[in-house]
């Protein structure tokens, strides 16, 4: 085995110049309010989070640094509307306050007693239009909106079927002969790689005289058939279980269902993530400025992103594109494209009409982590989209997945198997495969901050109790075709899992026979804080304790969902040789309980070609050549004809008479 470890230059050219970490999730941002925006409309946003960017003290602990459901607001804002949030409590609401509002807004970041009993009466009584995001807070046992208690949430993307298309909520929404939307309503939608629950649907029918305007139009999901959307008039009757029993509304009232269910061990408060797709976003504005009496326009939609945010593995050779779309015309120096820190927008084509542009870029390339930021600007304001995706192949690459650590004191698979069977009976499977704390990996906790169900099972142990420390999960990461494709086995379909609860200096082992090479190493990981995962080579024997490590570098981890993170050292992108048998020890610098190791690969590396420079110095009658790349070529006349000078190395000097004119060409 020979271990030559060395830094490469920076990469410096094309779009290898400033190489940055990629972002999880796709992030939105919006620019100023439009500037036609005129009397806008007063939104009163009631949630657990005090603003867009501060969340309630009890979602720090999930990581969040913003507002669960500050997109909504954000967004509202950026279309030129006056927002102001207003705490959900215990405590009556306050007439005073709320009657300011053109519109009330409960959102789905509420704790539904909140709104039952005497809370559910006041609330009904407020005499200010409300829209109503939740569907805990409308059953007949908190406001009364619905007749039933019955709660089930979405499990895929939705399509909504329309009761009535005339309906001002529905225009621009494309329908099918049924009245189903052509385009999609909202998706399940993820936070620091974490798939969180669905929209949470009241499939009871409405009560009082409320008249359904939507239900869920996807056969295949279990709120099929629910209420999306419905409204009720002002004075209708609603009945609930506590309180006054039976109100009379005092204003106009909507149900507009949107926003994520939190996830079990969460505190309430995360729900509410922002999930509609474009059309549910038209249809979101469309409902605002119905019960507001406003015109709000939002800013450009971005949508159909190719590769789509997280996109592993993606081809090169099919560029990337997106579709900004709007109300208003879109110029063309209105879409604004950064690709690696690197503005792109010259190289970009465009196409379609003004208010639906169709963008293609064609330059990516093989090997490369990408970080895209998309600016789109016309009259209805800016709205700006990060998305993160990779075009490394899963054949020229060295995949080794986080759960396959070595196990009883250095062993180790090449030829990898994927099993479910107990026990760890079948060669060529990590599944079951036991560690020896201090050889194989290290958990300073041990199995006590770990689970034992089929979740966070991978490798238990033959013992009644848990006897793997290291901590497993199923994984939350795009699911890749090695896991998708894979047979059935004993319990069922194989499902990728993620090493986790990682706390500061734990580590884990990997043997595997290396093909000679130079190579670049990447981690796939998220985290709720930012930290940093070092790589380094045990370089004594792997089944004895108290080995010793050489430090190939680190990757730094930034806070968010699953990414691609490079192997570097100072800065720089982190190349080394290897080859045969070699052992690998990933080591959690920070931990914190918050990281979640997918995979790391090793990916070859080709020396980047740098761009050729070349000056002179004259000095004592002499003038000294110095450049980098390419062959030094030398003439008489500064049109040529030139003559190579192959030997010459640089710094080359000559003699500092007569007329001789230098210049480098490429070595190719």
């Amino acid at each position: 085995m020979i271990i030559r470890n060395r830094v490469n230059r920076q990469w410096t050219h094309g779009l290898r110049s400033g190489l940055t970490v990629l972002v999880s999730a796709v992030a939105f941002g919006f620019g100023p309010a439009p500037a036609h925006a005129q009397d806008p409309p007063h939104i009163i946003w009631v949630s657990f989070n005090p603003a867009s960017d501060t969340p309630a003290d009890d979602a720090l602990p999930a990581g969040f640094i913003k507002a669960p459901d500050g997109e909504y607001t954000e967004l509202l804002a950026a279309s030129g509307a006056r927002v102001t949030r207003y705490l959900t409590s215990t405590a009556p609401p306050e007439i005073a306050v709320l009657d300011d509002a053109d519109l009330i807004i409960i959102s789905r970041s509420v704790n539904s007693p909140h709104y039952r009993d005497d809370l559910a009466t006041a609330w009904n009584n407020i005499a200010t239009p409300i829209m109503m995001m939740s569907g805990y807070i409308v059953r007949s046992s908190r406001m009364g909106f619905t007749t039933g208690t019955s709660m089930d949430d979405i499990e895929e993307t939705i399509h909504l079927n329309v009761v009535d298309p005339s309906h001002p909520i529905f225009a621009e929404v494309e329908l099918d002969a049924l009245n189903t939307m052509v385009n999609p309503y909202a998706h399940i939608v993820e936070f620091n790689g974490v798939v969180q629950r669905g929209l949470s649907v009241n499939t009871a029918e409405p009560g009082g005289n409320g008249v359904i305007l939507a239900t869920v139009g996807t056969d295949a999901d279990p709120t099929f058939g629910g209420m999306i959307i419905g409204e009720w008039q002002k004075n209708d009757v609603v009945m609930h279980s506590g309180g006054a029993e039976t109100d009379n509304l005092a204003e106009h009232r909507l149900l507009f269902l949107s926003g994520s269910r939190e996830i079990g061990g969460n505190a309430v408060s995360t729900a509410g993530i922002f999930d509609l797709d474009p059309d549910g976003e038209t249809m979101f504005f469309n409902a605002v400025n119905y019960m507001a009496g406003s015109n709000l326009v939002p800013p450009p939609k971005v949508s159909n992103l190719s590769p789509a945010d997280g996109t592993i593995f993606a081809n090169a050779s099919d560029g990337f594109s997106f579709r900004a779309s709007s109300a208003e015309d879109i110029p063309e120096d209105g879409v604004i494209v950064r690709i690696n820190g690197v503005d792109l927008s010259g190289s970009l084509s465009i196409s379609g009409i003004p208010k639906a542009r169709e963008v293609t870029y064609d330059g990516l390339e093989d090997n490369m982590g990408y970080s895209v930021e998309i600016t789109v600007t016309n009259a209805t304001g800016t709205r700006v989209v990060s998305v993160s995706f990779d075009t490394f192949s899963e054949d020229g690459s060295l995949i080794i997945e986080a759960e396959e650590f070595n196990f009883a004191g250095g062993g180790f698979f090449d030829n990898i198997v994927l099993c479910n069977d107990f026990g760890g009976i079948i060669e060529g499977c990590y599944f079951d495969r036991v560690s020896v704390p201090g050889v194989d990996a290290v958990d300073a906790l041990g199995f006590s901050d770990d689970g034992s169900n089929l979740d966070s099972l991978f490798r238990y142990g033959p013992a009644a109790d848990k006897t793997e420390e290291v901590d497993t999960l199923v994984s939350t990461d795009t699911q890749r075709s090695k896991f998708a494709d894979a047979p059935e086995g004993s319990l069922g379909p194989i499902r990728d899992y993620v090493v986790e609860t990682l706390n500061p200096d734990d580590w884990q082992n990997y043997t595997r026979t290396i093909e000679p090479g130079t190579y670049v190493a990447y981690l796939r990981v998220s985290a709720s804080t930012d930290q940093e995962v070092q790589l380094g080579i045990v370089t004594s024997s792997p089944s004895q304790p108290n080995q010793t490590v050489e430090t190939l570098g680190s990757f730094r981890v930034t806070a968010g969902g699953f990414k691609t993170i490079p192997l570097t050292m100072n800065g720089n992108l982190k190349a080394f040789d290897a080859d045969g048998q070699q052992t690998f020890r990933l080591t959690a610098l920070d931990g914190g309980g918050n990281l979640r190791l997918n995979y790391f690969f090793l990916a070859p590396f080709t020396e980047p070609e740098l761009p050729s420079t070349l000056s002179a110095l004259l000095s004592d009658g002499a003038v000294t050549i110095t450049w980098t790349g390419g062959t030094l070529q030398s003439s008489t006349n500064v049109t040529g004809p030139w003559t190579d000078l192959p030997n010459a190395s640089s710094p080359h000097s000559v003699a500092g008479t007569g007329d001789e004119f230098f210049r480098t060409v490429s070595g190719e």
